[in-house]
């Protein structure tokens, strides 16, 4: 994907889809994967190796942490469900039914909250720093 860039040779932020219309004065609204004017984009691995932080990883593989998690926490549920049938157990098979899928639910749940609040902060992060390049006139 490909980003115009402006004159400075920096990037313009995507706007908005639907909701409110940029509003003068505030930082531009738009991903995390777009860099703020007078950024350059980096990849995966010249982020990794940046030693600056300058340039950061997590918002890159955050999407990937998250089907990792949705996997893994999928199958320890399958697994919890099958070790319950197998114990031939009526009480056990009817809790396991009842409180498994209960229980990756929450597990989801909590992960997906905990990603974005960190997907948040690096948005924050994004929007001071847009507006401090704003306030230098860079």
């Amino acid at each position: 994907m490909t980003y115009p860039q402006d004159p400075q040779g920096g990037y313009y932020q995507q706007q908005p889809q639907g909701g409110y219309p940029q509003q003068p004065g505030y930082p531009p609204q738009g991903g995390m994967t777009t860099p703020v004017a007078g950024q350059q984009y980096k990849g995966f691995f010249s982020s990794l190796f940046d030693f600056t932080f300058k340039s950061f990883v997590t918002p890159k593989v955050i999407q990937i942490y998250y089907v990792v998690a949705l996997i893994v926490i999928g199958l320890a549920g399958l697994g919890m469900l099958l070790s319950f049938l197998i114990s031939g157990e009526p009480v056990l098979i009817i809790i396991g039914i009842i409180v498994v899928p209960l229980v990756i639910f929450i597990y989801l749940l909590l992960v997906r909250m905990g990603l974005e609040l960190v997907a948040n902060i690096f948005r924050i992060g994004e929007n001071i720093q847009a507006m401090r390049d704003r306030a230098d006139g860079k």
